[in-house]
């Protein structure tokens, strides 16, 4: 149904006015702003190299939906420096077997208490990344979209830790391996792999003295730094943090939308569900699948 003018509502966006859309024209979520954006619309009225997101770098380069997100963005702030948490996706994440039964990935770690995920270390690096991509090749060997990328996708993860002919590169004793060093490098490997033009930066360059106190002011003045005039969130960074004055007073505009991903049907029968990792269609379906889901409706 088409809504009536009453009923839309315009904000700035780099000099552009874009139409956004009443809540009740949106799936209902708790987390949402009282508006959320007509994608499709909001696509036609922006430059991209305007637009920046950050996030804490996620486990085997993060779940499907998160695609949906980055490959509306010029750039990405990754967030080393924030707290690791317990119950997110930093050392962990789902992937989906042949049944469409989730199993989770899981890197452990040695310590993880009250440390950022830059000080979090993996434990027995390599025997755990070995174990994973038994994980993988159980789950989707049978793939040629795996099958061809599974050398790369193991050199990106064991070649920080091992130099030329499978040798560590700390000889004089067990080698070390940060959660952040590990998802950064995922990232990239996905990124690569989707062809995803984006700029990635880190926080701990953008501010080597440490972070602002307040994260809203953090994340607009991520922003200022990289030349950036939009930042693209989710819905729920809205109601936990974001204050519209930081991003204000700097000529910059915030923009909250809580990401959906369309389901695909398997080749099996079940669908692709945008919670699990954005490895699941690559290795199924390749590239093209994922770029069909990530850039498809938001809702």
């Amino acid at each position: 149904m088409r809504m009536s003018n009453h009923e839309r509502k315009k904000i700035t966006v780099g000099g552009t006015e874009v139409v956004v859309v009443p809540e009740s024209q949106c799936p209902a979520d708790k987390t949402m702003l009282p508006y959320q954006i007509d994608l499709e619309q909001f696509r036609r009225g922006w430059n991209k190299h305007e637009v920046y997101t950050a996030n804490q770098p996620l486990c085997m380069g993060g779940q499907l939906y998160m695609f949906n997100r980055y490959q509306a963005c010029g750039s990405i702030v990754h967030m080393p420096d924030a707290q690791f948490s317990k119950g997110g996706h930093q050392s962990r994440i789902e992937v989906v077997d042949r049944a469409g039964k989730k199993q989770w990935v899981i890197f452990p770690l040695k310590d993880r208490y009250q440390k950022s995920i830059e000080q979090c270390l993996l434990h027995e690096p390599e025997k755990n990344i070995r174990k994973v991509m038994a994980t993988l090749r159980q789950l989707y060997g049978g793939y040629e979209n795996y099958r061809s990328r599974e050398e790369s996708l193991s050199w990106a993860m064991l070649s920080l830790i091992q130099g030329p002919g499978g040798r560590t590169w700390n000889e004089a004793g067990p080698y070390e391996l940060t959660l952040a060093q590990l998802n950064c490098s995922m990232f990239e490997w996905v990124r690569k792999q989707l062809g995803l033009a984006i700029h990635q930066h880190w926080t701990t360059v953008l501010f080597p003295h440490g972070r602002l106190e307040h994260p809203s002011e953090w994340v607009a003045e991520m922003g200022r730094k990289i030349g950036a005039l939009v930042y693209l969130g989710g819905g729920s960074a809205q109601a936990a943090y974001i204050r519209r004055e930081d991003f204000d007073a700097r000529r910059m505009t915030f923009v909250a939308q809580n990401w959906r991903v369309p389901t695909l049907a398997r080749p099996y029968g079940t669908g692709f569900d945008p919670t699990a990792s954005v490895l699941d269609p690559l290795f199924i379906g390749g590239p093209g699948l994922v770029r069909d889901l990530i850039e498809g409706p938001a809702w």
